[in-house]
This record gives structure tokens, sequence and C-alpha cells, in this order.
């Protein structure tokens, strides 16, 4: 299931569902842009670890597909990984259920 809302959504498909987000929910939208830019604090060796758990706890949400892929598309924004990292959560991912 995780691997289902991986994929890489284009900038207008974000956009769109940015706005969206954004207009039937704005203080929820409010309170996640103002908290994102914390996660960057995270330590390198525990981001792709912190990435892959944010997107198992929100595949277990009974969220549409276009809130997941937008709250993943801020987690991607948030926790880019370098090529080593992304190895690493490859490897996480790939043992998760």
């Amino acid at each position: 299931m995780l691997r289902n809302y991986l994929g890489t959504p284009t900038i207008d498909e974000r956009c769109g569902v940015i706005l969206e987000f954004e207009y039937a929910c704005p203080d929820k939208f409010a309170q996640l842009v103002t908290n994102a830019p914390q996660w960057t604090n995270i330590h390198r060796e525990e981001r792709p670890q912190v990435k892959a758990e944010c997107l198992r706890l929100l595949t277990t949400l009974k969220l549409s597909p276009a809130r997941m892929q937008l709250i993943s598309g801020f987690v991607d924004m948030y926790l880019r990984l370098d090529e080593t990292e992304k190895q690493v959560f490859q490897v996480a991912i790939s043992t998760m259920d």
C-alpha cells in the first residue's frame, strides 16, 4: 500500500491539491506549513527512517488520495534525501507491510 503513494506528482497536481487543501481546511493547512521547517532539524542519519515512518503512518490514516499526496509532498519537500539516504529509505520501506 505504501508504494502506491510514493509516485511523484507533477507540479500542477501538487499545486491543485495544495490549493484544495488550503481552501477546505485553512487552519490545518496553516499549522502544517508553519511546522514543516522544523523537520529540517532532524539528524541526518535519522532522516531516511523518519521519512519512511511518516509515510507509513500516513497510509494508516483514512485520507483521500489527494490529501495523502499533499502530505507526502510536504514530507518529500522537507526531508530531501541524498543518494545514500535514498538507499537506506528504500530498504526501510521495502521491509514495511
